[in-house]
């Protein structure tokens, strides 16, 4: 759930960022480079002003009042100009889903990807200390493994409403099947199978290894840093809170498909139950002072989780209130 909403985080930074960048030639030999610069500066320019005329398109098309339905007609609630009505598309996503096809607002977003997946897996990069050129190959392939799952999420939200079955199994196979190309490549990078056996079980824990790395940050700026002994505890406490949480409070999901409000409801559910689990056992490994620390920054990791839920639910029609009761929630999808 936590990983359907970062992708367009810092693209309007990134914007600022390439608009405002310009070469500046220190001598004649840079002339000819800073020419083919510009020149892409201007090809950019111009593929950022015809992004910003489909985007006002876009948001004139969903501020557009809805048509009325007929009374007692199904599906005749409330409409979300975000939520993918019945054979549309939701505005939002298609234009996320159009700033993919472009290539400069591609490589920018792999660019911010990089800048992510490098602190996500730094832990990682730092166990198997690896040469520099190995750090740039193996993020490379995490990297086109993060964008081909980009990709293809971004095609099952900006499709249509009313995929059929087979399609959706199509889609579903289609995404196994290029993680599982993405992981033989992997692995032969490791080209040994208890590295790689390393690699899979990190990524599995990526989401505890993030939060571990974010307290340790905290704890370490307060001048409590944390021992590997703690360090250690702490990471299976939080891995074993995050299975304890999904095995109480499952969380319906289908990768085809756009979070319904009931799913979203039980991600929530599941980080609550989850936070509580890891403060309680984090009372016998951390000191006071720093189980108060863990304790501000698990409240501003929910508060965080509430607002990006929120966010879901306008983009994506699962209402405001809890199980997305004042929208047009969708049931809850097969697992």
């Amino acid at each position: 759930m936590r990983k359907l909403l970062p992708f367009l985080a810092g693209l309007a930074m990134g914007l600022a960022v390439m608009i405002a960048l310009r070469p500046a030639p220190d001598t004649a030999a840079e002339d000819s480079a800073t020419a083919a610069l510009q020149k892409t500066l201007a090809r950019q320019r111009a593929e950022i002003k015809q992004l910003r005329k489909e985007n006002a398109d876009l948001q004139e098309a969903a501020a557009a009042p809805p048509a009325v339905a007929p009374a007692n007609a199904p599906g005749s609630g409330p409409s979300n100009p975000f939520a993918p009505g019945r054979g549309g598309k939701s505005p939002l996503m298609a234009m996320a889903a159009a700033m993919m096809k472009n290539p400069g607002m591609r490589d920018m977003i792999a660019a911010q990807q990089k800048g992510v997946l490098q602190i996500q897996y730094q832990d990682l990069l730092n166990h198997f200390q690896m040469s520099a050129d190995e750090r740039d190959q193996f993020m490379k392939l995490i990297l086109d493994k993060q964008m081909a799952r980009m990709d293809l999420g971004m095609q099952a939200m900006s499709a249509d409403g009313n995929q059929t079955a087979d399609e959706k199994a199509a889609l579903k196979q289609q995404m196994s099947e290029q993680d599982a190309t993405a992981d033989a490549q992997i692995q032969d990078f490791f080209n040994n199978d208890a590295d790689f056996a390393y690699f899979q079980t990190y990524e599995k824990q990526l989401p505890e290894h993030q939060d571990l790395s974010s307290l340790n940050t905290s704890l370490t700026q307060a001048g409590q840093p944390l021992n590997d002994e703690q360090s250690d505890a702490m990471l299976n406490l939080m891995v074993q809170a995050s299975k304890d949480s999904k095995a109480a409070t499952p969380t319906p999901t289908d990768p085809t498909q756009p979070p319904s409000g009931s799913a979203m409801d039980a991600a929530l559910q599941q980080q609550e139950q989850e936070q509580n689990e890891i403060a309680e056992g984090a009372a016998s490994v951390l000191t006071p002072q720093q189980l108060d620390i863990l304790k501000r920054e698990q409240a501003a990791k929910m508060q965080m989780l509430k607002v990006g839920l929120q966010m879901s639910r306008q983009m994506f029609g699962g209402g405001s209130g809890p199980s997305g009761s004042a929208g047009n929630s969708a049931p809850a999808p097969p697992p």
